[in-house]
């Protein structure tokens, strides 16, 4: 099975949350990475980077309407993103009972300023659990598949290998030559705009110049293109079979089919954002 990865913002403007307490525990924590931290609620740059937890404290403002503001700034960006509301428990309390009704979807944890994170209730532990849970549960709902192949034909032999190498480590994998019975019947220009577009993660588009003559091929990297600029976030991981140029996804960086399958499925199961282990 998977742990999924959490990739935290964290915004305190107390300096030993921010600096020494809990941002020493996430940095440590073995599946935790600290995309970005700050001290106050300004938009970061997240181009690119993805994040599915917010690690907020509360005294960061007065007004509790900019904390929900921002908090829908993040999910708008990023769709699930789940929140953590910590500090001293009147603090918290306070914070929740005063503040907006529309927060939803959100955990707490207290802990006295000063206090050893050991201390935290619930534990830290329990709560990077909880979101790791709910992450993965949600992204098995939303989402068919985790990935999504494009390509040529030409190019099948290496991408059979790729998808051998995904399937073994539980990544759900759209491959249109392996499940082409299940489409007889469907609207083929309907099913590559699902597949491509809302029901994977991110869409792996094999380019070479077989594919860029291909007119599937260029529909489905059409339809990943308009769901890359529709979600704000990373969707699309091009692999290079050759030097060919794919229009639309000049600025991306690839992956080098040189590098072979095994190599390039391990890249991508951590760009997924999952490590062994999870149940």
């Amino acid at each position: 099975m998977n742990i999924p990865r959490l990739n935290v913002l964290l915004v305190s403007n107390h300096p030993y949350y921010y600096n020494t307490l809990l941002d020493d525990a996430l940095e440590s924590h073995p599946h935790v990475t600290i995309v970005e931290k700050q001290r106050g609620l300004y938009h970061p740059d997240l181009a690119g980077r993805e994040i599915n937890v917010l690690f907020i404290d509360p005294r960061v403002a007065s007004d509790h309407s900019e904390i929900e503001e921002f908090i829908w700034w993040a999910r708008k960006q990023r769709g699930e993103v789940r929140c953590v509301f910590f500090g001293p428990e009147g603090v918290v309390t306070s914070f929740l009972r005063e503040g907006p009704r529309e927060f939803k979807d959100y955990f707490t944890m207290t802990l006295e300023d000063n206090e050893e994170i050991r201390a935290a209730k619930p534990p830290l532990e329990s709560i990077l659990t909880m979101c790791r849970t709910d992450w993965v549960g949600y992204w098995k709902k939303k989402c068919h598949y985790d990935i999504a192949l494009s390509y040529a034909n030409t190019d099948a032999e290496f991408v059979s290998e790729l998808v051998q190498h995904l399937k073994a480590k539980g990544i759900r994998v759209f491959d249109y030559n392996t499940r082409s019975s299940e489409r007889i019947g469907e609207n083929l220009r309907e099913d590559t705009e699902r597949i491509y577009g809302p029901d994977s993660r991110y869409c792996v588009l094999v380019t070479s110049e077989a594919y860029k003559v291909s007119y599937w091929c260029t529909e489905e990297a059409k339809v990943a293109r308009q769901a890359l600029s529709q979600k704000g976030s990373a969707h699309i991981i091009p692999i290079r079979i050759d030097n060919t140029e794919l229009p639309g996804i000049e600025d991306l960086i690839y992956a080098d089919a040189s590098d072979g399958a095994t190599r390039i499925a391990e890249r991508i199961y951590r760009k997924l954002g999952y490590e062994p282990g999870f149940e």
